[in-house]
């Protein structure tokens, strides 16, 4: 079953909307600001309180006015508690997870900003940087972890001819019968 998608709906709508002025922000140079803004303006139509799932009614965006200033939210006070610890620990509970509800909140608009500003970039297949210096231990190191070391490159470690790929755990393929050097992946795959 795949993922529920972050962003449905009317914040799916708004979000769509900001992606322009994003974009133009991280060409000037002002995407923190804007992205600030944009998380403002995002929890004013669509309250903390209010769950994922739940639509806000038309009357609640009828009334969100971008310039005004956004309202200060204290946490629970202990000195308002002062028989009642449980109920103060209750409520301090209930504020530490609307932060961090909020916090993560911030971090996938951030997010969702940014893939959708710059859908090439992400589209796009990083090019494989040549393999042709078979002595730099950096990129065999690499090769080797990542499962796509060359077998000429494994084979430069041991006199020529003599590499036994069975040392690798692969017994299902020799140099012999391969014409032309390739990936152990794509080896294995056959």
């Amino acid at each position: 079953m795949p993922a529920r998608p972050a962003f449905s709906g009317l914040r799916l709508e708004f979000l769509l909307g900001e992606v322009d002025r994003y974009t133009t922000a991280i060409a000037n140079g002002t995407k923190e600001d804007v992205g600030k803004d944009i998380i403002r303006r995002y929890f004013k139509r669509f309250p903390p309180e209010l769950p994922h799932d739940q639509e806000p009614s038309a009357d609640h965006l009828a009334a969100v006015d971008d310039s005004a200033p956004d309202p200060e939210v204290e946490g629970p006070n202990p000195m308002d508690y002062p028989e009642d610890q449980k109920t103060y620990y209750a409520l301090e509970v209930a504020w530490y997870k609307r932060l961090d509800d909020i916090e993560n909140r911030k971090k996938s608009i951030l997010r969702f900003l940014k893939r959708k500003a710059n859908p090439a970039k992400e589209s796009a297949a990083k090019p494989k940087p040549p393999r042709d210096d078979p002595t730099d231990f950096i990129e065999i190191m690499k090769c080797q972890l990542l499962g796509e070391a060359y077998l000429g490159l494994l084979e430069t470690f041991f006199w020529p001819g003599s590499f036994d790929p069975r040392i690798l755990g692969y017994p299902r393929w020799t140099l012999e019968n391969i014409e032309h050097p390739r990936t152990i992946s794509e080896t294995l795959e056959e």
